[in-house]
This record gives C-alpha cells, structure tokens and sequence, in this order.
C-alpha cells in the first residue's frame, strides 16, 4: 500500500502509523497472531521507508522514529539503531520525554546486542545514554529512564555508574 505524489507522504506516514499501532494494542490484547505480525511489520517498514527515500520533508523525522519503532519491536537493535541515529541527528533538538526513551531503549538493545549476539561495535553510544539522561531531567521520577541507565552502564561495564544511578532512582521512588 504506496501511494505516490506530496500528499501521499503524508498518507503513507499514517499507514505506517496505524500498522505499528495496531500492531502493539494487539499484541497487548494477546490478539495477534504472526501472519498479522509479520504483515502489520511490512506494511509499517515498507510505508516508513518509503517515506524517508522519497526525500526529505516535514514528515522525515516522523518517519524515521517510525522505522527506529518498527525495527526495536521486531527485535532488530542494530538496523534499529541505525534508524535512530540518522533521526537523532535530524530532530533531537524537539525530542520530547518519549523520544528519549525510545532512543534509550533502542540503544540498550543495541548494547545488548552487541554483547550476547556479537554484532559490530555500537557507534556512538553516548547518544543512548544523554537520551536517557535526558529523559530523567524531564521527569526526574521516570522509574524506567533510570533502570535503562543503569542497564545500559552496566552492559557498557561500568558497574559504578549504574550503582549510582540505581541509588539516585531509590531515593526518588523509594
């Protein structure tokens, strides 16, 4: 389901949209099956792909938070990674709290991926751990900002950071 001409990014945007939507209310009614989780993955990746290949526009931030989604919850952290990186780098200036915890979230699976799996060193893992930074000083009682810190400090082998931010997240929700 691509349609050509302006507009149409936009239309293709909220396809991709309404697919990964679905998608995960299914998923958390314990109704989907994986013939539509594979096709709702398509038709998401597919719709947001095409999106940010048709050039830039005001929907290619959108886009490429769409595809870093659709690839995290695909399991994918590595080419979700990529996705989030070139999307950093075109919208973190307007990022809101969410934004920071799917960059996070994203950069722990890729970690994680990296270690256990032995996928090629994380580029620029510093940007997973100012998002999540980040999402803190937003919402400084943001319990899974500050778990992902510390398991992202912790996959990175820097045990004393994430006791110290495992300590500073009891004392704010004790």
């Amino acid at each position: 389901f691509l349609l050509m001409g302006d507009t149409d990014l936009h239309l293709n945007l909220l396809f991709g949209r309404a697919s990964l939507n679905l998608l995960e209310q299914r998923q958390l009614s314990g109704k989907l099956g994986p013939g539509l989780a594979a096709d709702l993955f398509s038709d998401a990746e597919r719709c947001f792909s095409w999106v940010i290949e048709n050039g830039e526009s005001s929907f290619y931030a959108d886009a490429l938070r769409g595809l870093t989604r659709t690839k995290a919850r695909q399991g994918d952290f590595v080419d979700a990674w990529d996705a989030a990186l070139h999307w950093y780098q075109v919208a973190h200036d307007e990022f809101v709290l969410s934004d920071h915890l799917l960059i996070g979230e994203v950069g722990l699976g890729r970690v994680i991926a990296q270690r256990q799996h032995g996928a090629a060193e994380m580029p620029a893992p510093h940007l997973a751990i100012e998002s999540l930074e980040a999402a803190v000083q937003i919402d400084s009682k943001n319990y899974v900002g500050r778990i992902n810190l510390a398991d992202f400090h912790t996959w990175q082998q820097r045990p004393e950071m994430a006791a110290k931010v495992l300590k500073a997240a009891i004392v704010v929700a004790p």
